[in-house]
């Protein structure tokens, strides 16, 4: 896994931002993405419901190995969602971040 995939202006980082927002496009619910200025590459979303934080994903490259880590978190009252989301992006991560076929 080439850590440049997760860099800012990489075209594979927008559209696992994009998938991300479809995906978390829930009623009644707020999107955030956030920035971390220690490490830019590391995507952060939040998904905020009535100014309270109820998931959040990030995807980050590993700082000692060449892979990804994948963290989804959040209420359990929004298990299925979140499964529904993981598989998603797990599928989208071996396909166009892991298979080398895409680079």
């Amino acid at each position: 896994m080439k850590k440049s995939l997760l860099s800012e202006k990489s075209v594979r980082r927008k559209r696992l931002q994009d998938l991300l927002l479809e995906s978390f496009n829930w009623p009644e619910m707020e999107i955030k993405i956030d920035q971390n200025k220690q490490e830019p590459e590391m995507l952060l979303i939040r998904v905020i419901q009535q100014n309270f934080p109820v998931a959040m994903f990030y995807v980050r490259n590993s700082g000692t190995e060449d892979k990804l880590a994948l963290y989804l978190r959040g209420s359990t009252k929004l298990t299925e969602q979140l499964d529904s989301v993981a598989k998603k992006v797990y599928r989208h991560l071996m396909i166009f971040f892991k298979n080398k076929i895409h680079f």
